[in-house]
């Protein structure tokens, strides 16, 4: 994934796989298929929501917009600490237990 720029998840299940953020993380431009109103913390993300039968015109945008690209996959890291290190993750945990 380090030395790709471009991944694609999950365009059957609406919503991202472990996969999609491992691939953000990596610096990956991400197309995945998700319904905001299911995954609103997707939805709020930098990634291109794909539905299946727009998967090739919205991969022939990524490869041919490079300053999109890059953005998108500069954007991803920062959105991967913000919502998925496992600090937040934890506290995020123990609120909806009721412990914090």
């Amino acid at each position: 994934l380090s030395e790709a720029d471009i991944a694609l998840d999950q365009y059957y299940l609406p919503s991202k796989g472990s996969f999609a953020v491992e691939a953000i993380a990596s610096g990956c431009a991400l197309m995945v298929f998700f319904v905001p109103d299911i995954d609103t913390q997707l939805a709020e993300s930098p990634v291109v929501p794909t539905h299946p039968s727009k998967i090739v015109d919205n991969l022939r945008e990524l490869i041919t917009n490079s300053a999109e690209r890059i953005r998108l996959a500069h954007a991803g890291h920062d959105w991967v600490e913000k919502n998925h290190d496992y600090r937040v993750v934890a506290t995020r945990y123990a609120k909806y237990m009721g412990i914090l």
